[in-house]
């Protein structure tokens, strides 16, 4: 059983925090709230290329994919966030901390903890030193799980995105497209592109003492409670029962519609 090389895991948390905090910083220096999941994206990007530049020897085939997955989930998420937020000229989740550095903070600490359990998965991966070049049927499925989510999320948000700009749609909720089958398709894709990250990871993790395998496992279930159950549903849920609530087609709506399958 070789040894544990927990460098990657050095360079992929200072990679985070520096900038996170740089994000904080400019935030407050600026009074901003623009700047949150920009940085978030950025962070991803960031930990992955600075993992990997780490640890050259392990860079395989299957490495450059799982590394590939999160730089275009990030690189795509991130840029449709920062678009949508310069369009709406601020983010109401954090329009009442951008000016208490302390709060503030502390948001920004978590969204460095949320960057480093979705990449913990190629980190373990990267850690445990070289494994097989070569793709196996099971990591096929790993990543038709991936594709799978990661075109919901986009095709969710594209497909909102383009309810949202046509003026006979103002006021209205959306409920066509993959919307009339979820109430949430676009964090449902997000859990399944994660799970399927975590799936193709996991057979290059190594086993034994300073294994991570576990923690590779269970990563998609933060995604997954924060989208259910922290920043994503409940404040979406409860921002469309006050507007629409006595609304009888988006009651109907509720009825026949899951919040995500």
């Amino acid at each position: 059983m070789g040894v544990f090389d927990w460098r990657c895991i050095g360079h992929g948390v200072a990679a985070n925090l520096v900038v996170n905090t740089l994000g904080w910083a400019a935030s407050c220096a600026y009074s901003t709230d623009l700047l949150y999941d920009a940085f978030g994206a950025l962070a991803h990007v960031s930990t992955v290329i600075c993992c990997m530049g780490c640890t050259p020897h392990v860079l395989t085939f299957p490495v450059l994919v799982a590394g590939g997955m999160v730089i275009t989930w990030a690189i795509r998420l991130g840029s449709f966030l920062l678009l949508r937020i310069l369009a709406r000229g601020g983010d109401d989740r954090l329009a009442a901390f951008k000016n208490k550095p302390v709060k503030f903070g502390v948001l920004w600490l978590l969204q460095a903890v949320w960057v480093a359990n979705n990449c913990a998965p190629l980190l373990a991966m990267l850690g445990s030193g070289p494994k097989a070049a070569a793709l196996g049927w099971f990591d096929l499925v790993a990543m038709t799980v991936w594709v799978g989510g990661f075109l919901i999320e986009t095709i969710a948000d594209e497909q909102k995105r383009r309810f949202r700009v046509k003026p006979t749609n103002g006021g209205q909720f959306i409920r066509t497209g993959l919307w009339a089958q979820s109430r949430h398709p676009n964090y449902f894709g997000e859990i399944v592109l994660w799970v399927g990250f975590a799936l193709f990871c996991a057979p290059r993790v190594g086993v034994g003492t300073h294994s991570l395998l576990s923690l590779t496992l269970l990563s998609p279930l933060l995604p997954a409670v924060l989208l259910l159950k922290v920043s994503g549903v409940p404040l979406l849920e409860s921002k469309a029962r006050r507007k629409w609530g006595s609304d009888p087609e988006f009651q109907q709506y509720l009825q026949r519609t899951p919040v995500l399958v």
